[in-house]
Order: structure tokens, then C-alpha cells, then sequence
């Protein structure tokens, strides 16, 4: 007697980047795919709208915090650019999937991390991240050079902003370098516009 297939634990992640887009269409095509796969089920679906410059996603930080917890196996998603919002941002995430040992499968691209295939896409990507950092380093670098000809103290001083922050902060410069004040501190709830620059200025973050 054939073993009984493992139980497959799924969450089900979904973005529109505006409130009057509809989240159903994409929500469709993953039903569709839980619906090939007798052994899935559904442990939550999760949610978001909010344009892929916009870095405050409840529903995708619900989903990782629950990914940490071991809640489920799998994440489908129908596109790369419904959960991550550039290359970097989704080498981070595959990177602490990976550690829980979480798959992650794009249903509309054929990506899929538990195949050799998907492994070897994220491998690249991963490659393409790193790069991406270096340019990140390489602003930072001569941002705190400018500021040590300006007489400036450089440095990491204390701050009020967390990692994760100084982090988000370097991920949005590097997507959108001519990004106006304004529209940088409205990713950041809770600070405000002139205390968030001057931190980051002070950091050699923000340069301009």
C-alpha cells in the first residue's frame, strides 16, 4: 500500500499596488493552482495594497512573522513583483525562507525554490543582490568621504533609527536615487521628515 502524499501547508500572498485595484484576479490563479495539488491546504491568505515603491506591507510582514513561526511549507505568489520590491528586497526574503526551510513558488513564472530550477534562478538573483549591496556600499562610501572634506564626523554615531530602518532606508536610495524628501519620509511611519534626514545624514546615508 502506497504511503499517503505529506500534507503540503500553503500561504497565499497577494498585492495590488492600488486601493481601487482588485486583489481577486491574482487570488483566482492561486486558488487554481491550490486546486492541482490535492496534498495542499491553506493556512492563511495574506494580503496588501500598496505601490512597489511603498515599503510599509502589514500583510507581507504578518506572513514572514508567521513564516518564523513555522506555520507552513509553501508561499505562491503569482509574480516576482507582488512580494518583493526589488531584486535585493527578494534575496532577503528568500534567504530567511531558506533558513526555515520554506519554499517560495511564482505560479504565472514558473519559479519555484524546491525545484533544481527555482534554486538555481534564486542562486542568480542572489548574485544580482549582491551586486546591489556593493553599489549601496560604494554611495555610502563616498557619501562619508564628502562629509569628512566638509569637516563632518563620520562614522556610525548613535542614532534613533533601528538596523532594519537604516537598512529600508538604503534599499529606497538605491531603487530611486532622485526620490524627493517627502516622498522618502512617507515610507517611514512614526519619524519625522527633518529627523529621519538629518539621522541618515549623520549616518552617511542620505547624501544629497
Amino acid at each position: 500500500m502506497a504511503d499517503k502524499p505529506k500534507t503540503i501547508r500553503v500561504a497565499q500572498y497577494a498585492r495590488v499596488s492600488r486601493e481601487e485595484q482588485k486583489l481577486e484576479n491574482q487570488l483566482l490563479v492561486l486558488e487554481k493552482e491550490v486546486a492541482n495539488h490535492p496534498d495542499w491546504i491553506v493556512i492563511e491568505t495574506y494580503t496588501d495594497k500598496a505601490s512597489g515603491a511603498n515599503q510599509n506591507r502589514p500583510g507581507l510582514d504578518r506572513m514572514m512573522a508567521d513564516a518564523k513561526a513555522g506555520r507552513f511549507d509553501l508561499i505562491i505568489c503569482t509574480k516576482l513583483d507582488r512580494m518583493a520590491r526589488s531584486v535585493l528586497n527578494l534575496a532577503n526574503l528568500c534567504k530567511e525562507l531558506d533558513e526555515k526551510h520554506i519554499g517560495l513558488k511564482f505560479v504565472e513564472q514558473a519559479i519555484d525554490t524546491t525545484t533544481p530550477e527555482g534554486r538555481m534562478v534564486r542562486t542568480m538573483l542572489g548574485a544580482i543582490a549582491e551586486f546591489e549591496l556593493e553599489l549601496i556600499h560604494s554611495r555610502t562610501k563616498d557619501g562619508q568621504e564628502r562629509a569628512r572634506k566638509e569637516g563632518k564626523i563620520i562614522g556610525r554615531p548613535e542614532s534613533t533609527l533601528s538596523d532594519y530602518q537604516i537598512q529600508k532606508a538604503k534599499e529606497i536610495l538605491a531603487q530611486n536615487p532622485d526620490i524627493s524628501q517627502r516622498q522618502f519620509a512617507d515610507q517611514f511611519n512614526g519619524i519625522g521628515r527633518r529627523q529621519l534626514i538629518e539621522e541618515l545624514r549623520k549616518l552617511g546615508v542620505w547624501t544629497k
